[in-house]
């Protein structure tokens, strides 16, 4: 029986330990920076890196990342990632006051997006260009991109 509870608890505790490693930071750039891995292995785990690691306290890093992102998402045609990519350029311009550039990234964003009806990306990308226009002092802009 004791036995038993010791193979037990070691089945239940793998999920977790395989969840932590799929959020630490440098396990994640070692599956980006690993050419023998699958694009889409790539690309989830820079998705991963920028929105946990990376996303609203170190912007220049966000934008590297992203036009990473971008690039391998277009090479292998992976129109979601390419989405998200446009999305976290957006973000990191947005946090570097570039608001106006930020807003071409999230256009860019837009008809992927749509395509997919991936609509809970559409809601976040609405909300960040209605940040945008905010700071750009376009209050109808910024109302209008919040209704949507």
């Amino acid at each position: 029986m004791r036995v038993f509870s010791l193979i037990l608890l070691c089945i239940l505790s793998l999920p977790a330990l395989q969840a932590q490693k799929r959020y630490d930071k440098d396990s994640l750039l070692q599956v980006f920076s690993d050419q023998t891995q699958i694009e889409y292995d790539r690309l989830n785990a820079l998705n991963f890196l920028i929105d946990d690691f990376y996303k609203r306290d170190f912007p220049d890093s966000v934008k590297h990342y992203g036009l990473q992102m971008l690039e391998l998402a277009r090479t292998s045609k992976d129109i979601f990632h390419q989405g998200m990519a446009n999305q976290f350029i957006g973000d990191g311009n947005l946090y570097l006051g570039k608001a106006e550039e930020a807003l071409s990234y999230y256009q860019s964003a837009i008809p992927l997006f749509t395509q997919l009806k991936e609509y809970g990306q559409l809601v976040n990308l609405h909300t960040q260009m209605g940040y945008a226009w905010y700071d750009l002092n376009e209050f109808d802009s910024a109302l209008y991109a919040y209704e949507q």
